[in-house]
């Protein structure tokens, strides 16, 4: 088989060759004008093979690139889709809060949440305002949606908010239509409880709870949530009322501090020195 193989080898070498003798002859014999043409078939012959590769891998190469270039398109038109959606969010949120301000006439202080301790994520939470906007322990903290809580500790430029969530936070409501007052605060998971509610009190389930007003830290009519369930407690004296909050205290992004007159008011007099007028 090897012996076969090399004189088909050598057979194919002396065809090749003799053909380009053949053609060489050719030309010499030929015009000018006849060797150019000549030359030109033989050369579209022999190399056209190798031209139509070398078209086809630069084809390759150019769907390529254009596919390259198409999905960084795809990819930026996709971050600037999400960019415009997070824009949209934010100047809806705005708006609620604009809403909001212009309806209860508050004097409202904006604030990013910046900072959130992974034990207490609902506990509290530190925003990017502090000292320098004039905040104070005890100012309270609001969302377009709801009461969220009050500053707790201020520094320059951020301050700790401690929310409805924290359990030594508490709160004068009222329930809107039998204006009975209540206590809120939280014993434990995602809802809070209203108590010192009278049984015989006119409540249901649905109705809205919101800022008393008393004790000079809140301002009246803020929105606090509603109650999700009630029964009598153990003495059968009061109701044990559980209220779901109107504000999400676990995807807020922007906050408003509140600054009332009447904490203000509140903080001068307790400056005042003692016997003064």
């Amino acid at each position: 088989m090897e012996v076969v193989s090399k004189d088909s080898h050598s057979k194919r070498e002396i065809v090749i060759f003799g053909v380009l003798v053949g053609i060489s002859l050719i030309l010499i014999f030929m015009g000018d004008l006849r060797q150019v043409k000549v030359a030109r078939a033989v050369s579209m012959v022999v190399f056209y093979p190798f031209e139509k590769s070398i078209a086809h891998w630069k084809g390759l190469s150019n769907l390529s690139n254009e596919n390259a270039m198409l999905r960084q398109q795809v990819t930026e038109l996709s971050i600037e889709n999400q960019q415009l959606r997070q824009f949209e969010y934010e100047n809806k949120n705005l708006r609620k809060l604009v809403d909001f301000k212009k309806r209860k006439g508050l004097e409202l202080v904006p604030a990013e949440v910046i900072g959130r301790d992974p034990n207490r994520l609902t506990e509290s939470f530190v925003i990017d305002r502090g000292k320098d906007a004039q905040l104070r322990p005890g100012m309270p903290v609001v969302t377009a949606e709801g009461l969220v809580g009050k500053i707790s500790e201020v520094v320059e430029g951020t301050s700790l908010v401690q929310t409805i969530f924290d359990r030594d936070f508490r709160v004068s409501c009222l329930e809107m239509k039998s204006r009975v007052i209540g206590i809120l605060r939280w014993k434990g998971g995602s809802n809070c409880s209203l108590e010192n509610v009278p049984v015989q009190a006119q409540v249901s389930v649905g109705d809205t709870i919101v800022s008393s007003g008393l004790g000079g830290i809140f301002p009246k009519g803020l929105l606090v949530g509603v109650i999700v369930s009630m029964k009598p407690d153990n003495t059968g004296l009061f109701h044990d009322i559980e209220i779901a909050p109107a504000a999400d205290l676990s995807s807020m992004e922007e906050i408003f501090v509140v600054k009332s007159v009447r904490l203000e008011e509140m903080r001068r007099t307790q400056q005042r020195p003692m016997g003064g007028e």
